[in-house]
């Protein structure tokens, strides 16, 4: 009640201290919301390029972390984008401010937010105060035409004994689907909303690599969805003497344990390239092996051979669309579970289900892949 109450009096005083909406022409540009990582934008790039066309006659902006804001400007004219500082958003009431009237003095009559677990999206949503406004809080929808999305997308917890066989998590695409046929108005098929790579320079960095290699990702968001990189390491020198294939390793992570491995058959890279040189460097791969993370998603996307390593918590929602990526999981009565998962080696601090992924599998598909 107190959390609910203190979220109303926000709503209400908030637009006191804000610029007020420019409402001269305003129905001719667009907001699409997009702040959360690298694998979702990713994965709704398709719909993006939907969303262009529906209005091509508007100018459409979008907004996304400053995180994503490199990938951002493959897909958009950097000039239409905004990027926001997450952390600063959450915590600094000056910036919130600052950002939700930057947005304010432009102008949206329309303002669309797809994300259903972004606390910002649906704070931009609520504050940017277009006369059309699309998006979720919770499972609420959140202005226009409630009518137009009568859609449950939380994830159930799994329940053994009442799980039909079939059963699947639905993927984010079909998400993403119903939301762009409702705002537009207009039908589309799935595959017409897939993601899609834009072109990608070749950065020079390329050239200081050998002609074929494996990209290893070792890192994820969150260090107790991500495979212990030692495992991988063992068998990707193995494979490297055996095939005479070369490994690079691309992160950011300075800190961890890996940035200090050094092999003659590797390339350590992480924390020496920028997101769009990583980009280039994975896209010139003969196979990229990695967590289930943002950049492994550009992979497949790229149509670049991909395995995965995906754990139980959201299987099904992000799951590689094309042929060129293959998942590799340890099956669980606890999956689908959205990661609330108390199953955590208190000395690995792995779910289980990621910690389990059998090893000799992996080992199998680079050997095939390779």
């Amino acid at each position: 009640m107190a959390n609910k109450l203190t979220k109303n009096l926000y709503r209400l005083l908030t637009p006191l201290f804000l610029q007020p909406v420019t409402t001269f022409d305003w129905e001719k540009r667009i907001l699409i919301i997009r702040d959360d990582g690298i694998g979702d934008f990713l994965l709704f790039t398709g719909a993006l390029q939907e969303y262009i066309q529906a209005f091509q006659n508007s100018e459409v902006y979008l907004v996304v972390s400053k995180e994503v804001y490199p990938i951002g400007c493959l897909y958009m004219p950097p000039d239409k984008i905004i990027a926001v500082d997450k952390n600063r958003y959450y915590y600094d009431f000056t910036y919130r401010k600052q950002f939700l009237s930057q947005l304010r003095s432009i102008g949206f009559k329309t303002v669309i937010g797809s994300i259903h677990s972004s606390s910002i999206c649906t704070d931009l949503v609520f504050h940017v105060s277009g006369k059309n406004r699309y998006g979720y809080e919770g499972e609420r929808f959140l202005g226009g035409n409630k009518k137009l999305f009568v859609y449950n997308h939380q994830i159930r917890s799994f329940d053994k004994d009442k799980e039909e066989e079939n059963e699947k998590i639905t993927h984010v695409i079909c998400h993403e689907w119903q939301m762009l046929q409702g705002v537009t108005g207009l039908n589309y098929n799935l595959a017409d909303i897939e993601p899609y790579s834009p072109q990608i320079y070749q950065d020079s960095l390329i050239e200081t690599l050998p002609q074929d290699y494996i990209v290893f990702l070792p890192e994820t968001g969150n260090s107790r969805r991500t495979y212990p990189a030692d495992r991988l390491l063992g068998i990707l020198d193995e494979i490297g003497e055996q095939y005479d294939t070369h490994c690079v390793i691309v992160g950011i992570d300075t800190k961890s344990d890996i940035a200090a491995f050094r092999q003659p058959r590797f390339s350590n890279l992480i924390g020496q390239t920028s997101l769009l040189q990583s980009l280039s460097i994975i896209s010139r791969a003969k196979l990229v092996v990695g967590n289930e993370t943002g950049l492994t998603h550009f992979a497949w996307i790229m149509g670049v051979r991909t395995i995965m390593l995906y754990g139980g918590g959201h299987y099904g929602r992000f799951d590689p669309l094309k042929p060129t990526g293959q998942i590799i999981c340890k099956k669980l009565d606890c999956y689908k579970c959205n990661w609330k998962c108390n199953d955590v080696d208190p000395d690995k601090h792995i779910f289980r289900c990621v910690d389990q992924i059998p090893l000799d599998e992996i080992k199998a598909f680079i050997i095939k892949s390779v």
